[in-house]
């Protein structure tokens, strides 16, 4: 009987391994359309694209609350960056007065020189001695998405009442 028990046991476990990697993969062919659709999206020109740079940049100088902030991006964003860090310090420095009553000023430097921001857009932030680097590029926010939000993911896709 122990026999009988362990062959179900393997087959079960088997199977269930099956189901997890065709979950995994369908989940990742998402990803990979998804990705695909970002680059699309992360044109130059695209206006939604310039409105989320500038969105990233404020939000990530929120988060980093330095004096003094790096910039890098994509060399094809650089040019429209550029024209808009004046803008981003105006907007942070207005945003922190009314959310916290307070002054606050951080100067944006372009920094052309060693960036690693990926083809999908995006910023990273890099502290006055560039020790803290914060990625707020396209392709980290969608993987910590689907980190976060996977078994909710995984149940929108295969609800637990639906054979595979």
């Amino acid at each position: 009987i122990y026999i009988i028990y362990s062959e179900i046991s393997k087959t079960r476990n088997t199977s269930n391994l099956e189901k997890m990697k065709t979950k995994n993969t369908l989940v990742d062919k998402i990803l990979d359309e998804t990705l695909a659709k970002l680059k699309d999206f992360a044109k130059p020109t695209n206006k939604q694209y310039q409105k989320l740079l500038q969105d990233l940049i404020i939000e990530s100088m929120v988060k980093m609350l330095e004096t003094q902030c790096y910039i890098q991006v994509r060399k094809e964003d650089s040019s429209y960056v550029s024209s808009i860090l004046k803008d981003c310090e105006e907007e942070f420095s207005s945003l922190m007065k009314k959310e916290t009553g307070r002054d606050f000023n951080c100067k944006l430097i372009l920094d052309e020189g060693d960036s690693t921001v990926n083809e999908y857009g995006g910023v990273r932030v890099l502290s006055k001695d560039k020790k803290i680097i914060l990625a707020n590029d396209l392709h980290s926010r969608l993987f910590l998405s689907k980190e976060k939000n996977l078994p909710i993911i995984k149940n929108m896709l295969f609800p637990k009442n639906q054979k595979m």
